[in-house]
């Protein structure tokens, strides 16, 4: 959405200069996700999740954020599945309920002042080992759409997926 492209989640980059270096969730998406993918398995101990800078514009900052995590994706799927049109989300959001129902486990939750800071660091209380999170944006401050900048997880251990 907005041009935006994901795969600056992981440039090491934590300053914003447009929508391409972002991950944007697009118009009447909260709450939304995303899946990643960590390529191993590992037990997560800390997230560091950089947003917009608000002196620029802090509408699209989280004020509520969950680590859901799963060691594979079978039976994964949650419904409604996800459509669009232009840079708006049509479908229904996913709820915390499906995401249970299809063995996603709730691993972290945060409140942030998103109108007054730029980032979030999450405390992973020690638990399971995962190799797929989904990151949920539960609220924003206007509540259309979410904006992430960079992000950084730290982990106990790294051990082969396959």
């Amino acid at each position: 959405f907005y041009g935006a492209n994901a795969n600056s989640l992981w440039d090491t980059w934590t300053s914003w200069s447009g929508d391409s270096s972002t991950f944007h969730s697009g118009e009447n998406a909260v709450p939304g996700h995303f899946t990643l993918d960590l390529g191993v398995i590992t037990q997560l101990a800390r997230a560091k999740i950089y947003f917009r800078p608000t002196i620029s514009f802090s509408g699209n900052n989280p004020t509520q954020i969950q680590i859901w995590g799963r060691e594979n994706l079978d039976s994964a799927e949650t419904l409604p599945v996800f459509e669009s049109s232009g840079n708006n989300v049509t479908s229904s959001p996913v709820s915390s309920a499906a995401f249970e129902n299809a063995g996603w486990e709730l691993i972290a939750q945060q409140s942030i002042d998103g109108a007054n800071t730029n980032s979030a660091e999450i405390q992973i209380p020690v638990g399971e080992m995962y190799r797929y999170i989904r990151i949920r944006y539960v609220s924003t401050v206007v509540g259309s759409g979410c904006q992430f900048i960079e992000m950084t997880f730290h982990g106990m251990g790294a051990f082969p997926s396959d």
